[in-house]
């Protein structure tokens, strides 16, 4: 059975994608051929998508204190602090959640 099935599961993921910052990593991560991306990667995708200063410190910032806990608090990816390289953990629930989001399209679209 599909996890997007379980209401409370879906909600509780769409909360986490519900934040730019947190959307945009998990997007990111599942686009690479592997699943990794390295902190400054990341960064550069925040402040591109996510950021009306375009400052990629402070994305670092944000990434490393927010942005990543929140991700791994729900399982989304892990990362090391050393190597700086953060990796998608690609869950069937989160997949399953990705499938149904993909299924529905874009909202707005008639």
């Amino acid at each position: 059975m599909k996890s997007c099935r379980n209401p409370e599961l879906v909600d509780e993921f769409l909360t986490v994608l519900s934040d730019c910052r947190r959307r945009t990593v998990v997007l990111y991560l599942r686009d690479t051929t592997d699943g990794t991306a390295t902190f400054p990667e990341l960064a550069t995708q925040l402040a591109t998508n996510c950021s009306n200063a375009r400052d990629e410190d402070a994305e670092m910032i944000r990434l490393v204190h927010q942005v990543l806990p929140a991700l791994v608090d729900h399982s989304v990816v892990e990362y090391d602090v050393r190597s700086e390289v953060v990796r998608y953990r690609p869950t069937a629930f989160v997949e399953d959640v990705f499938e149904c989001l993909e299924e529905y399209g874009p909202a707005g679209n008639e």
